[in-house]
């Protein structure tokens, strides 16, 4: 198997979640939509509705600015990427991750609707839903943030031409002044400024990490246990 086909299979379950959260946010719209035609609403409901447009759309602003954004200029400027710090135990946890997020989504959704849909409620039901005819949008602003942690999980962190990059943090190579392997823990990375991130780094990886980091880390103390550091 080539390496493009290994990766097209570690993605694949990725774009078959992305289709799910799809499919599951053209359904809650065109159910909320239509949802005034099959039954008289009254100015309560409209409220709802509106409220979860609005919590909906700021989720979105919100994944965006946070987000898609900051992640995306910071491997703009990190350039050319050399290595990337995963393992199949790291796919597997993203995938993990991914799945819940998937499920928090259609669960955010369903709570949505209920709310929108909910026939006649109780007395008690009826004064709760009066106190809080925004309350959708609340779940619709989580079902947002779920929606972009299910398709867009956190990455893994990354060695590039110009720095590390972990999501949206960039480290120039200039400004690293932490890089060493962690002493309790030998297959652990530190790296960082102020502070370090601590990094598991996969067997196979190791020889390939420490070549980067002699090459564009000044302050790299590398492992005794390499080919490459001195007896």
């Amino acid at each position: 198997m080539s390496p493009d086909d290994a990766n097209n299979n570690e993605h694949r379950p990725q774009f078959r979640l992305r289709h799910l959260l799809i499919v599951t946010a053209i359904a809650a719209g065109v159910i909320a939509i239509s949802a005034p035609l099959l039954r008289d609403f009254d100015r309560q409901r409209w409220m709802m509705i509106a409220a979860t447009g609005v919590g909906f759309s700021a989720g979105a602003l919100a994944v965006g600015l946070f987000g898609l954004i900051p992640r995306y200029y910071a491997q703009k400027r990190a350039g050319t990427l050399l290595l990337e710090l995963r393992d199949r135990a790291s796919l597997t946890k993203s995938l993990g991750f991914s799945g819940f997020m998937s499920l928090m989504t259609i669960f955010n959704v369903g709570i949505v609707l209920f709310y929108i849909l909910l026939p006649s409620p109780p007395q008690a039901g009826r004064a709760f839903l009066a106190k809080s005819p925004f309350l959708p949008g609340v779940f619709a602003f989580v079902a947002a943030m779920c929606v972009f942690h299910a398709i867009w999980p956190p990455p893994h962190p990354r060695l590039h031409e110009n720095g590390f990059v972990w999501g949206p943090v960039f480290i120039p190579w200039e400004k690293l002044s932490i890089a060493r392997w962690d002493r309790l823990y030998p297959d652990v990375l530190q790296v960082g400024t102020y502070f370090a991130y601590r990094i598991k780094v996969a067997p196979h990886l190791r020889e390939q990490v420490e070549a980067i980091l002699r090459t564009h880390a000044a302050g790299f103390i590398q492992s005794p246990g390499t080919s490459h550091s001195k007896d």
